[in-house]
């Protein structure tokens, strides 16, 4: 009756590039989650854009088993998806077919 229905919250994750005001002009690379429908923030990650592991990926959160994930194309890479998977979670994500190749038996 109007309430949110029974079962596992979906985490939806995305990242952004910020710029720094001021001279410096420096770039920062976020990312965060929020948990759906409550919009809840769980998750918050700042870190530089140059270098070894900045990359948007979904190997920069946390995932725990059940985790029902929602993500967009720039997260879809074989590692990344199987690094939900391996953690026991599950990804839902809009296939970037230059990043991630789909097989069929």
């Amino acid at each position: 009756m109007g309430g949110v229905p029974d079962g596992p919250e979906v985490r939806a994750f995305d990242g952004a590039i910020v710029k720094e005001p001021g001279r410096s002009s420096s770039l920062w690379l976020i990312h965060y989650s929020v948990r759906l429908p409550s919009l809840t923030c769980e998750f918050f990650k700042l870190m530089g854009t140059q270098g070894a592991g900045t990359a948007n990926s979904l190997t920069q959160f946390p995932i725990e088993p059940g985790d029902r994930i929602l993500v967009d194309r720039r997260y879809s890479t074989g590692k990344g998806t199987g690094h939900v998977a391996e953690a026991g979670g599950q990804v839902t994500v809009r296939v970037n077919t230059g990043s991630l190749v789909l097989l069929d038996d």
